[in-house]
């Protein structure tokens, strides 16, 4: 996918979300359903978009024009979901709902605000997002999350 052809069709090829009603602020979820429940919390709440899990609603929060994606479960589909957003215009994107981790000392339930994360694919990331602070933590595995105070040093590529 080209950011030339999303933006001579107008809309973006997997999402269906039409770039102009792209907000640059998006809250991005994984479950369709969950997309509708944050969406309901918007100004002027519309649904914009529909194609397969990306169900795509857009509206403002206190002013602020926001869009509420959905990618469905794994991440390949949201792989795709940031990819498309980031080419059709998004400036600010925020992950919200439910993910596993192995710090023992996080209990089931908490609230967990990342600030930074660890992928295999170091390279693209890298080059997909540039200015992404990557880390990795001293017992990293895989691709799993990790605190910021916990990091080492960061990646380099």
């Amino acid at each position: 996918m080209s950011s030339v052809r999303a933006a001579r069709e107008g809309v973006l090829p997997l999402t269906r979300i039409p770039v102009a009603q792209l907000a640059p602020n998006v809250v991005v979820v994984g479950d369709p359903g969950r997309a509708r429940a944050v969406g309901e919390r918007l100004e002027g709440a519309e649904e914009i978009a529909s194609n397969r899990e990306y169900l795509s609603i857009g509206g403002a929060y206190r002013g602020v024009p926001v869009t509420v994606v959905s990618h469905g479960v794994g991440g390949p589909g949201a792989g795709v979901a940031f990819e498309e957003l980031c080419r059709g215009g998004a400036r600010r994107i925020i992950r919200a709902g439910t993910a596993g981790g192995l710090q023992p000392d996080v209990a089931d339930g908490a609230v967990v605000v990342a600030t930074a994360a660890v992928r295999a694919a170091v390279t693209e990331a890298s080059r997909l997002m540039p200015k992404l602070p990557l880390f990795a933590g001293g017992r990293s595995f895989g691709g799993r999350m990790t605190s910021q105070a916990e990091s080492e040093a960061p990646l380099g590529v």
